[in-house]
C-alpha cells in the first residue's frame, strides 16, 4: 500500500518531468526550422513531406508546433523602440499561427483551456499589433499619447505572453501530441470550418483529402455567387452588396487556406493552375480595394453625411464595379475558378 501510494504521487512529477524533456528537445529541434526575410517575413521549413496516406492528426504534429516556435521568435519584435511599420511581419506570423490552430481544433481536446486559452492569447496579440500598425498609414493623424498607448499595449501583451509559455512549458508536447482520432467540437473556432457546410475532419481523417473537399466548395459557392454578381449593374443596394461580400468571403477563404496549405493542396501546381490563383489572389486585391469604399459609402450614409458626397463616392463605386466586371472578362476570373475546382 504505501509502494502504490509513492507510486502515486511520483507519477505526476515523471509526467512533467518526461514532457518538459519532449518539449525542450522538440525547441532545439525546431528553432533552426524558423526564418526570416530581409522584408521582416517570417517563413518555416516543415520536417518532412505530407503523403496522401497522412492524417489531419499528422498534418497538425507538422505545422503546429513549427509555427508556434516561429511566434515565439517574434516576440523580439515587439520591444521598446518598436514602430508601427515594423511589425507587420511578426503580425502576420501571429495570424498563421492562429489560423492553424483554428483549422486543426478538433485534434485539440479543450478538456484543461489550454487551446482555448493559447488561440485568445494569439487573436489579442494580432489585434493589438494591428492597431499600432494603423498608425504607419499615412493619411492617419493622431497624436503621440495614442501612438505611445498603443506601443506600450502591445509590448505589455508581449511580455504577459512570453510569461504565460514559460509558466507552461508542456505547451510544446500538448501540441506535438494532438489526438490520433480526435473530433473536438471547439465552438470560437469557425474560420474555415464555420461555412464549409460540413463537419471538420477528425484526426484520422485523411488530411490531403479533407483540405481538397474543403477548398472544392470555397471554390463552388464562389463560382455561384460570380454567376449572381456578374448580371448586376450596381452594387450599391443592400442586397447586391449582400451578394458581392458571399463572393469576397469565399475568395478570400480559398486564398487563406491556399496561403497556409498550398503544398498540401496542389503538390504538383501546373501553370494554368499556378496562373489561376495569380487571377484570384489579384481578384482578391481589387474586392478589398472595392470593399474599403464601400465602407465608407455605408458610413456616410448611417450619419447622415452630405448628399454631395454621398453621390461622389457612389460614382466611383459604380465606376470601379464596372471596371470589375471588364476584368473579370478580359481575365476570365470564372475559368480560373473552374480551372482550380477540376486541379482538385
Amino acid at each position: 500500500l504505501i509502494v502504490a501510494t509513492m507510486y502515486m504521487l511520483i507519477r505526476p512529477y515523471r509526467r512533467q518531468a518526461e514532457r518538459q524533456r519532449v518539449s525542450a528537445e522538440a525547441e532545439a529541434y525546431l528553432k533552426p526550422l524558423v526564418g526570416i526575410d530581409e522584408s521582416g517575413r517570417y517563413g518555416v521549413t516543415y520536417p518532412r513531406n505530407i503523403t496522401e496516406k497522412d492524417t489531419f492528426a499528422d498534418l497538425a504534429k507538422v505545422m503546429i508546433p513549427v509555427w508556434f516556435e516561429a511566434s515565439l521568435v517574434a516576440l523580439s519584435t515587439f520591444n521598446p523602440t518598436v514602430q508601427p511599420a515594423d511589425v507587420h511581419g511578426a503580425r502576420k506570423c501571429l495570424l498563421t499561427t492562429r489560423d492553424l490552430l483554428d483549422v486543426f481544433s478538433p485534434v485539440y481536446t479543450n478538456s484543461n483551456r489550454l487551446w482555448y486559452r493559447l488561440r485568445s492569447q494569439y487573436k489579442e496579440g494580432y489585434e493589438l499589433a494591428g492597431s499600432f500598425q494603423d498608425l504607419h498609414d499615412g493619411n492617419v493623424t493622431y497624436d503621440e499619447q495614442l501612438w505611445h498607448r498603443r506601443r506600450q499595449k502591445l509590448i505589455n501583451w508581449s511580455v504577459k505572453f512570453e510569461r504565460y509559455v514559460r509558466s507552461r512549458n508542456f505547451i510544446l508536447y500538448f501540441l506535438l501530441h494532438p489526438s490520433p482520432d480526435g473530433c473536438y467540437d471547439h465552438k470560437v473556432s469557425h474560420l474555415f470550418w464555420g461555412t464549409a457546410g460540413r463537419h471538420p475532419p477528425c484526426g484520422d481523417d485523411l488530411a490531403r483529402f479533407s483540405l481538397q473537399q474543403l477548398a472544392l466548395v470555397q471554390l463552388t459557392n464562389a463560382l455561384h455567387y460570380l454567376t449572381i454578381i456578374m448580371e448586376y449593374d450596381d452594387v450599391l443596394s443592400r442586397e447586391h452588396q449582400l451578394q458581392y461580400h458571399n463572393f469576397r468571403k469565399e475568395i478570400r477563404s480559398f486564398i487563406d487556406e491556399y496561403n497556409l496549405f498550398d503544398f498540401v493542396l496542389f503538390p504538383q501546381l501546373d501553370p494554368d493552375a499556378a496562373a489561376a490563383i495569380d487571377i484570384l489572389k489579384y481578384s482578391r486585391t481589387l474586392l478589398g480595394e472595392m470593399n474599403d469604399q464601400w465602407e465608407t459609402f455605408n458610413l456616410y450614409r448611417e450619419e447622415n453625411k452630405e448628399e454631395a458626397a454621398r453621390s461622389k463616392l457612389a460614382d466611383a463605386i459604380d465606376k470601379d464595379w464596372s471596371n470589375f466586371k471588364s476584368w473579370c472578362e478580359s481575365n476570365d476570373l470564372a475559368g480560373a475558378i473552374e480551372t482550380l475546382a477540376d486541379e482538385l
